[in-house]
């Protein structure tokens, strides 16, 4: 984003820098061995992009996708530090029913936008960006969906599918069959001969096919061409130059000759480029104004290594002011750094659902703060800064994981998968700029007094602890 960042808001004021520097004072973060061994794992290093930790896979295992037993992949989230953009979770809780697309105007610099976006009349909120967000957390037992695990931060480990952006790869995506010529996607098949769509239930789309890079005997689950369900065309962005086009083949992959500057290059061919379909003109960004964030999903491609996806990702957090219109989402980047909660900042990674949906898979739940959640940069961000309103949210938010079994509350379960484990994750920048994610542990107490999440401080010798639990103490008590 370039522009200097101070340690307050514009709004800020000594009254407010008091009373959450008292509030700070009686909150205690503490670090555990799982939340330890975590921050391991998604660590950069000095000695380069994606040289340090090999990351984390995060997923909701709430979505609609994750209850779907007919899928093969479902999308996830590879965070790792060496990832600078704000927004790293995609959310689904708070204002606006959760939906990234909120707040807006009912338009987005091209078309009228019909959803409504619901206020919560508790904050004033219409959007889900000042809310927290929960998700499960992969990370011993990433092996089980990334082939040759031991090489993955290798230049020449290419066995995976990863897109830098949201990209629709489970709802959205035409697989393309070689052997056929043509696209298997959503309910229909196209032809690359005559571009025609054929009604065909049996045709299913990306999303049914095993996880993996198609051209390494992998089954291409979540790669495809970006479709349009309303008009039953393929609206995938293109934008071709005398350089060379953003896709390198039909199965819209991501053309590495373009990956030049860290892939700068891709995304200025991207913003210079793009043409636009006679029949979807609405989608005419660039030629008639910058464009929104659900931009991204058209223009996703897919990479087969991480580190490239990492530095696509980073490009276009690097260009986003030059690029987004900031309308769908309504936004209004500015220098301190809750202005920017609400960039589409997460990867989307299609993995293999029959382990993501499985408890024995996690290592621990996490309930992620907004960025820069008690003003300054957020290093020292606690949820005791967040205002009771929020809080009500993450209780419901949290009987959803109870009610659905994929949290089980009790001290004699934070062992167990599934069970009562959970962390917070802060997202704080740093001096350059750079966002990263921090797990912790710090005890808390719902406001109905329906759950309390422990605090058991560990570290290299001694385990600690972190887990919910039907009230049973008072909030002094649930710090050990």
């Amino acid at each position: 984003f370039g522009s200097s960042i101070p340690v307050l808001p514009f709004n800020f004021t000594l009254v407010d820098m008091f009373r959450i520097a008292s509030v700070l004072m009686m909150a205690r973060a503490d670090d555990t061995a799982l939340s330890i061994d975590l921050n391991n794992r998604i660590a950069s290093s000095s000695a380069g992009v994606y040289q340090g930790g090999k990351g984390v896979v995060v997923f909701n295992a709430l979505a609609s996708h994750a209850q779907d037993e007919s899928l093969k992949v479902v999308p996830a989230t590879l965070w790792v530090n060496d990832v600078v953009t704000s927004g790293r979770l995609r959310p689904s809780s708070g204002a606006g029913d959760g939906s990234p697309t909120c707040p807006h105007d009912q338009w987005n610099g091209f078309v009228d936008l019909t959803d409504i976006c619901s206020t919560d009349p508790s904050t004033g909120d219409s959007g889900p960006w000042n809310y927290m967000q929960m998700a499960a957390v992969v990370g011993s037992n990433m092996s089980l969906v990334f082939p040759n695990y031991d090489t993955l931060q290798e230049d020449s480990w290419n066995w995976g599918v990863f897109y830098a952006t949201e990209a629709g790869s489970v709802d959205h995506r035409c697989e393309w069959i070689e052997n056929y010529t043509g696209w298997d996607c959503p309910g229909g098949w196209i032809d690359q001969q005559n571009g025609a769509w054929d009604v065909d239930a049996s045709k299913v789309g990306a999303s049914f096919y095993d996880s993996g890079n198609p051209f390494m005997n992998g089954g291409g689950g979540g790669a495809g061409c970006h479709l349009n369900l309303d008009l039953t065309v393929m609206d995938q962005t293109t934008a071709i130059s005398s350089s060379g086009e953003d896709l390198s083949a039909a199965s819209c992959q991501c053309n590495s000759d373009l990956s030049g500057n860290s892939w700068i290059d891709w995304v200025d061919n991207w913003m210079e480029n793009t043409q636009v379909m006679p029949t979807l003109a609405a989608n005419g960004w660039f030629q008639g104004g910058k464009a929104p964030s659900t931009a991204l999903s058209l223009a996703a491609c897919w990479v087969t290594n991480v580190r490239d996806m990492i530095q696509l990702q980073n490009a276009l957090y690097e260009r986003a002011k030059l690029w987004n219109n900031q309308l769908q989402p309504k936004s209004d980047w500015g220098e301190n750094p809750q202005s920017l909660r609400d960039y589409w900042g997460w990867n989307e990674v299609p993995l293999k659902r029959s382990v993501l949906v499985d408890p024995k898979s996690w290592d621990t739940v996490v309930i992620k703060l907004p960025g820069a959640a008690c003003y300054g940069k957020g290093q020292l961000d606690s949820i005791s800064c967040l205002s009771s309103s929020v809080h009500a949210v993450l209780q419901v938010d949290i009987s959803k994981w109870v009610q659905s079994g994929f949290l089980v509350p009790g001290v004699d379960n934070q062992f167990v998968k599934p069970g009562s484990s959970v962390l917070f994750v802060r997202e704080s920048i740093d001096d350059n700029h750079a966002w990263y994610n921090e797990f912790f542990c710090e005890a808390w107490e719902s406001p109905d007094n329906l759950w309390q999440v422990v605090s058991v401080s560990g570290g290299s010798s001694t385990q600690g602890g972190c887990y919910v639990q039907a009230p049973s103490k008072t909030l002094q008590e649930l710090v050990v």
